[in-house]
């Protein structure tokens, strides 16, 4: 236990630099075990990147006469890959690493202090190197670009050194590593106020890479043996040893087969995929064996120092040193120095294990035979001299490395790497002129790095040089092959448009590494833009497989599955994937959406005002998906989210799904308002198309032409055919006839010539039962009964002879001549209906007939029958509000005018009602006003709107405006029905004049 607790004994002073420089060596350790599981790196590191594509989705569709249309949605799908950042230096890897070695060399002069003459005389001359290698003069301290700093921190270092092993034998060892920190801090403050470079530390740091990379092969060399020492502790302490040299040869056996595995895959000269010791593991376990074996190993420097401590701090201080610069490199993404200190890590554990089991065979065999506790004097050797096995080892690990390769080519990538760390302080300060001669310089030493190919490549990037940028990408793939080069590559030709060279970039990218689910991912992407589903899902389903990257493939193979339009239902690929991740249930919904399937998806809107990429695609794709099912307080909310500053990415597409929402609860007057904004906003045709198909459902052609002309000038291909249509349904065969004849060549020219062989024919010269309907509806005149009847007459198809009736009846109720219309509508009681949608729609007319006659109790009776107002949430708002107001319920009455007043300006029956009920307000008179004039901007010819607002405006003292609609009207009706509106209105009169 003595042994384990060694510091327990010290004095109190001891202790606390025990326990610093301890916790300064787990810090480094921690620092290179973190850096090393990050993946590619904390330099360049790996970018998530999202891709946002748009799929047109299915919201519903609607006839007018026999032509169909369907109104879509854009649904966001949402692609994922990773992709590797621009070089990005950590800066405090530079500060940590000169901090150990700061410490570390305050460590060092102290201890060398205690020596004696010739060992301080050696010492002094090792400290007095390592400060000549830091280059001060880099710094120009004072403007002095000499060697004069550097003779000063020597003569004030070295004199204080002197002083004390001389003159001061007596002061404690904690008074003197006080001392020597006060004077390095009063240096540093002098270095930094003086200098004249930028982050002079920083250079101070690069330039003492060289004594950290020498002082790192020391201790590596120093502690390589532990291990294999560690084994006969073990087989030797035992309270009842046996056979502890069989039990010694055979854990060493299997300790040394692993690293000749080691060794031999490393070389290549075996291809087998097996796990092996990891080199950073065993200078980890050698490192702590050597802080807690130094009692085992005091025979070896008693006569050397004055205090076991110092041994410790010796160690530990250079514990430090060693893991932070190994740290530093791995930090750094250097892999070339990375790669020299594994090698030199198992080489020497080779090297000095196997001379290490010389020096015990030669100096313990008797005794290891005869079980004794040969631990307790392992380093107190009788045959074969301890320097005599370090003599040795360091033979026999430097024959493994020049076995592996020349000594000249670990001494490049020594170089390589210093240069690399120099490129990087120049990139930190903006200068990538100088920088970039760095890296090149690293390239000269050292072709097979990483490091310097892709810093070079990332300042190519951003001085916009493509070509090169690749060259040196391509560069990595070829002698050290890596995802992120690959991806990177890939990347930069995918940028400049030339997909195929991106895929072929990925194709070779797996063949080298053929595991890797980030370039099957990647691969996967690209072929799904070359609209090959297949190999897509193929290679996405494979990148599943891997824990890194699954979240992202998921999210990617469902994107997929709604980009291609796949038969398989969303909520079950959903499940099967059992994710609950944004990005997969955003693509899960637009997936929804292409299948016309509403996914049960809880969704919370964020606290947060900014909304993320993933937040904002799955909300637009969630209000497509529950559009019919979104409280119109949340539809608030998201306007108000969308209107913000920090949301501009997604405005437009959150503003137009916000608006399917409300077009679906019957607030359309809202929907188009929102759909306007993005319009115009925009610019973008297919918001102006929106509106027309809008306004077609709510039959209102004539202002929907106007839409679809801005959307035909944008180049919406189905607008041309949609503008004749409207002008066709505005009655205007003047402007129709032009549109439809330039359509002539278009793929739907047969199409059009069937229309215009309707338009330019007479009743006998159609034959087909479609095209008499199409002539009922566009050529005979509204007036011309006994044409019609003749017409319909032909039709032998009852269900298209009703609907050429019931449109008919429609725009006689349109007129505001009901007795018309319900004529026209009695004529189809004698016909046997099978189309239930139609049997529907014939009902719902009927009802607003009815309501318009004011016959309440059998308004009462029709609302009970089980008639469905799917798709018509307003129309039975209306209905309802009606007998509400019948009944004397005004409160819930005013409720629901008001809120169809504000829901739609397109449905006139409507926005009388709720006019004619707010003319019981005395208060407020402009209110019914204000009602209809909403009403006549959207429908400026509407005969009912302009009857009502004649007398509205007279009432109000507006005569001018009453007049001028009076006239309007005189124009719009027949001539009988005019006089019959005048002769119901004799206190109206006088605006006619």
């Amino acid at each position: 236990m003595n042994s384990l607790f060694f510091w327990k004994s010290w004095p109190k002073s001891y202790k606390l630099i025990f326990w610093s420089l301890a916790a300064l060596a787990l810090a480094s350790i921690f620092t290179l075990w973190f850096a090393y599981f990050q993946n590619p790196s904390l330099a360049f590191t790996w970018e998530n990147l999202l891709q946002i594509e748009t799929v047109e989705t299915f919201t519903h569709s609607f006839s007018v006469g026999l032509f169909e249309f369907a109104v879509l949605a854009d649904s966001l799908l949402l692609f994922e890959t990773l992709s590797g950042s621009v070089l990005h230096p950590v800066e405090w890897s530079f500060y940590f690493f000169l901090f150990c070695l700061t410490i570390g060399t305050v460590l060092f002069i102290t201890i060398i202090t205690t020596l004696k003459r010739f060992s301080f005389l050696v010492g002094m001359g090792l400290f007095i190197l390592l400060i000549i290698s830091l280059r001060l003069e880099a710094l120009e301290l004072f403007g002095l670009s000499n060697k004069i700093p550097t003779i000063i921190t020597l003569v004030l270092v070295g004199g204080l050194a002197y002083y004390f092993q001389s003159f001061r034998t007596e002061t404690t060892f904690a008074t003197r590593l006080l001392t020597f920190l006060s004077l390095v801090i009063l240096l540093s403050v002098l270095f930094l106020f003086s200098s004249k470079v930028q982050q002079p530390f920083m250079h101070v740091a690069v330039n003492g890479l060289v004594a950290g990379m020498v002082l790192c092969i020391v201790f590596i060399g120093l502690v390589a043996h532990e291990i294999v020492a560690l084994f006969i502790t073990i087989v030797t302490k035992s309270t009842k040893p046996s056979k502890s040299a069989l039990h010694f040869f055979v854990i060493s056996g299997i300790y040394f087969a692993n690293l000749v595995l080691s060794y031999l895959i490393k070389e290549g000269q075996l291809a087998l995929d097996l796990w092996v010791i990891n080199s950073f593991f065993l200078i980890t376990v050698s490192a702590v064996l050597a802080v807690w074996g130094f009692r085992q190993r005091e025979p070896l420097y008693e006569n050397l120092l004055s205090s076991n401590s110092l041994a410790v701090y010796a160690c530990l201080s250079l514990m430090a040193i060693a893991f932070s610069i190994m740290g530093f490199f791995v930090v750094t993404g250097s892999g070339t120095m990375v790669d020299g200190f594994q090698d030199l890590i198992l080489y020497s554990h080779l090297g000095y294990g196997l001379i290490f089991i010389v020096y015990v065979i030669s100096n313990f065999s008797p005794m290891l035979l005869g079980n004794l506790p040969v631990y307790k004097i392992l380093y107190k050797p009788g045959t074969m001299p301890f320097f005599t096995f370090r003599m040795g080892s360091l033979i026999a690990t430097f024959a493994f490395l020049s076995y592996a390769s020349s000594w000249s080519a670990y001494l490049n990538q020594g170089y390589a790497a210093f240069y690399n760390a120099y490129g990087d302080l120049y990139y930190m300060q903006g200068n990538l002129t100088v920088a970039e001669g760095y890296f090149k310089k690293s390239v000269v030493y050292r072709n097979q790095n990483q490091h310097a190919h892709y810093a070079l490549a990332t300042i190519y990037a951003a001085q916009l040089d493509p070509a090169k940028e690749r060259i040196e990408y391509s560069e990595i793939c070829s002698t050290s092959p890596s995802e992120i080069a690959f991806i990177n590559l890939s990347e930069s030709y995918g940028a400049s448009g030339n997909n195929l060279a991106a895929s072929v970039v990925l194709i070779e990218g797996l063949k080298k590494i053929p595991a890797s689910a980030i370039l099957q991912n990647a691969l996967a992407l690209t072929f799904s833009k070359f609209n090959q589903q297949d190999s897509a899902m193929y290679f996405f389903q494979q990148a599943r497989s891997s824990s890194q990257i699954k979240d992202i493939a998921e999210t990617n193979l469902l994107a997929v599955g709604a980009k291609f339009k796949i038969n398989f239902p969303a909520d079950s690929l959903l499940m099967l994937l059992d994710s609950e991740k944004e990005g997969a249930r955003s693509n899960a919904l637009a997936l929804a959406n292409t299948q016309q399937l509403a996914l049960n998806i809880k969704y919370t809107l964020p606290k947060d005002t900014t909304l993320t990429v993933r937040q904002s695609v799955l909300l637009i794709n969630h209000l497509i998906n529950q559009k019919s099912k979104t409280d119109t307080a949340l539809l608030s909310q998201i306007v108000s989210l969308a209107r913000r500053p920090s949301n501009d990415s997604f405005k437009e597409a959150l503003m137009v799904s916000v608006s399917q929402a409300y077009y679906e609860h019957g607030m359309t007057k809202k929907a188009s308002e929102l759909v306007r904004e993005v319009a115009y906003g925009s610019g973008k045709g297919k918001y102006f198309n929106l509106l027309g198909l809008w306004l077609m459902e709510q039959n209102n052609p004539t202002t929907a032409a106007g839409y679809f002309r801005i959307a035909k000038e944008k180049e919406i291909k189905t607008a041309p055919l949609y503008e004749a249509i409207a002008w066709l349904e505005a009655d205007s065969l003047a402007r129709a006839l032009p549109l439809l004849e330039s359509l002539l060549q278009t793929k739907d020219s047969l199409r059009i010539k069937t229309i215009l062989k309707i338009l330019k024919s007479k009743s006998d010269q159609v034959l087909g039962k479609s095209e008499k309907y199409q002539f009922c509806r566009y050529k005979i005149p509204l007036t011309d009964s006994s044409q019609f009847q003749r017409a319909i007459n032909s039709i032998q198809n009852d269900d298209l002879r009703a609907v050429a009736i019931l449109d008919r009846s429609k725009k006689w109720f349109s007129l505001d001549e009901p007795e018309m219309a319900i004529s026209l509508l009695q004529k189809i009681k004698s016909l046997t209906l099978k189309d239930k949608k139609l049997y529907d729609n014939i009902l719902h007319f009927n009802l607003m007939i009815i309501a318009g006659q004011e016959n309440w109790t059998l308004l009462k009776q029709q609302l009970t029958s089980p008639l469905s107002f799917e798709g018509r949430p307003n129309e039975k708002i209306y209905l309802q509000a009606l007998l509400d107001e019948v009944d004397g319920r005004e409160t819930e009455a005013k409720q629901k005018f008001n809120y169809l007043a504000n829901a739609s300006a397109q449905s006139e029956e409507m926005l009388l009602a709720s006019a004619h009920f707010f003319l019981k307000d005395s208060t407020d008179r402009l209110k019914p006003y204000s009602i209809l004039v909403n009403g006549l901007l959207a429908k400026p010819n509407s005969i009912k709107l302009l009857k009502a607002y004649v007398k509205e405006a007279a009432i109000l003292g507006f005569d001018d405006e009453s007049q001028q609609s009076l006239d309007k009207l005189q124009k719009l009706m027949r001539p009988e029905a005019f006089k019959k509106y005048v002769k119901e209105n004799p206190d109206y009169f006088e605006v006619e004049k």
